[in-house]
């Protein structure tokens, strides 16, 4: 007792000497039509018992906001290691840089750290502390290999000479894919293979993109069917390609699912970040979940301050395999109101909204096929799936071919004429903002003759007010 007693006496000199905390007996204390379900309240006063524990319930993953942080972090560096210290037979933290402001922090539950951590929050220099919380992708079912092949179009420069860049945040994508490595994006400033930083960006070899979940430079699907970013990739090029004009686009592959086909929030804000320093003017996230983070809320603002359209998978319902409605039960990043962000149902044939499909009059925009949709798998070989995780890169496709022929406009303009040219279905009224489905060449009809107005604001007259009455 007499030892641990002085341990702590010691803990808490350290700190009061970094000037923590002061060692008292004082704990800290811990509609409009257009708008989705109030965030949850983000106080800084709160406390780690609120959070969540880690999947495996022995640890906390956390996000933390920082005020300053590169003036905190070594200092925070610095007290978690001396409290941890303290118990050193718990698991070794590990802390990571997020973004500019934001860090990760994976810290055993019962770690003496959480008192830093605590005292931080008190003192208003970490602003928030959020679960890190696990995502996943937006695929429904099992899928069936076809042996077939899709027409081997080659990239091609298009009247401009723009790149049209769509990241895909997945689960990686094989970019040797035959109908895949043309369309490829390749970082202009990185020699790959060569072990060297060669753009200074802080990443070595990104040749390709990025593997945020294994952080290494080899972003190739390696989920259990090893196909889903690779399948999204190529509906995307498939997409993109229906205008039947020539386009200059490039994939941007970035990794942060794992083999899991799951992911952390915080490697999905890198992934984001990423996308916003390399030029890409589309994302497509296949993926997500029911959990509301303001760190991730935040990236995807700045990628709107980038005139970046975020597409979003709707998601597919409960366990059961039956579509919510996310108005009533989020589901993220779809849910959230950012006006880059188009989320996207998943439609069958006939303008129906297929069963396993999420829906929502407010948070979910328009539908585009996403069942039984054929595409490319890893190794040259192709298979079908379902899934919004198939209807959002159809979106995040059409989107790519209408900036290639209207490169004047802004991403609200692209996301305008997206939702004004959709076809109207019975099927789909009530359920969607638009109530239609996506139509790529309407779409493209409309760009070429759209007389360019920066009031436009994605709301066309015609979308289902009757969400107001609810």
């Amino acid at each position: 007792m007499k030892n641990t007693t002085k341990k702590l006496k010691y803990f808490c000199a350290i700190f009061v000497t970094l000037g923590f905390f002061s060692c008292s007996d004082d704990s800290p204390s811990h509609s409009s039509c257009t708008s989705s379900p109030a965030a949850p309240d983000k106080s800084t006063e709160q406390s780690l018992n609120s959070l969540q524990l880690s999947e495996n319930q022995n640890d906390l993953n956390l996000l933390l906001k920082m005020s300053d942080l590169k003036t905190q972090l070594p200092k925070f560096q610095e007290a978690i290691a001396a409290a941890h210290s303290l118990a050193p037979d718990l698991e070794p933290f590990r802390i990571s840089q997020v973004s500019h402001d934001i860090i990760s922090l994976r810290i055993a539950a019962q770690s003496p750290a959480r008192a830093v951590i605590e005292s931080f929050i008190q003192q208003k220099k970490v602003l928030y502390a959020e679960p890190n919380y696990k995502t996943f992708s937006t695929e429904f079912g099992e899928a069936s290999h076809i042996e077939a092949s899709f027409d081997h179009n080659q990239a091609v420069t298009t009247a401009n000479g723009k790149e049209i860049i769509v990241a895909i945040i997945d689960s990686g994508v094989d970019y040797t894919h035959k109908d895949l490595a043309p369309f490829m994006w390749h970082n202009p400033g990185e020699i790959p293979n060569n072990g060297i930083d060669d753009d200074h960006n802080g990443y070595i070899d990104d040749y390709y993109g990025y593997n945020f979940a294994n952080n290494d430079s080899n972003p190739m699907s390696d989920d259990p069917h090893a196909y889903h970013g690779t399948h999204v990739a190529g509906i995307v090029k498939a997409a993109a390609q229906l205008g039947r004009a020539g386009i200059n686009l490039k994939i941007m592959a970035l990794k942060y699912l794992d083999s899991s086909a799951s992911g952390w929030t915080g490697n999905a804000i890198k992934a984001i970040d990423y996308a916003i320093k390399n030029g890409a003017v589309v994302m497509n996230n296949s993926w997500g979940s029911n959990s509301y983070s303001q760190a991730l809320s935040e990236a995807i603002e700045r990628a709107r301050k980038a005139h970046i359209l975020f597409v979003a998978a709707a998601g597919n319902g409960d366990s059961a395999g039956n579509g919510i409605n996310i108005d009533r039960i989020p589901f993220y990043p779809a849910a959230y109101t950012h006006d880059n962000i188009i989320s996207v149902a998943a439609a069958g044939a006939g303008d129906f909204l297929t069963r396993f499909s999420n829906y929502g009059r407010i948070s979910v925009d328009l539908a585009a096929p996403g069942l039984n949709i054929r595409s490319t798998r890893n190794g040259n070989t192709y298979a079908v799936l379902s899934g919004t995780s198939m209807a959002s890169p159809y979106v995040a496709g059409v989107a790519a071919m209408l900036w290639n022929a209207r490169p004047d406009l802004s991403y609200k303009e692209i996301r305008y004429l997206l939702f004004k040219s959709v076809n109207t279905a019975q099927f789909l009224w009530g359920k969607i903002a638009t109530s239609g489905r996506i139509d790529p060449d309407r779409a493209l009809n409309i760009a070429n003759n759209y007389t360019h107005n920066p009031n436009d604001n994605a709301i066309p007259e015609f979308m289902d007010s009757s969400a107001c009455l609810q």
